[in-house]
């Protein structure tokens, strides 16, 4: 099972069929989710401030302006262990 951020890896790793559960925060996940995401958890934080400034897009930004990448910081890592669980299960 793959867990991480969205990358190449992840890419790869849904590819080739191996489960994944995905961590996304400046990007869009429904633009960069793998192609059998309905098998693949995405996880991410859809009500920011900074979101809300930016018209409800995604700021794609590498270095946070806005809230020190709170869209990573609130991902519950309870529960990206229960999706790990269900897809490695």
């Amino acid at each position: 099972c793959y867990v991480g951020n969205d990358s190449g890896p992840k890419h790869l790793a849904a590819a080739a069929g191996i489960p994944t559960v995905t961590l996304f925060g400046p990007e869009d996940p429904a633009e960069w989710h793998p192609y059998a995401h309905n098998r693949h958890p995405l996880f991410f934080h859809p009500g920011l401030a900074c979101r809300a400034e930016d018209g409800g897009r995604w700021c794609g930004l590498a270095e946070c302006r806005v809230e020190k990448h709170r869209c990573m910081r609130d991902i519950d890592p309870f529960e990206v262990w229960d999706a790990v669980m269900k897809v490695a299960g």
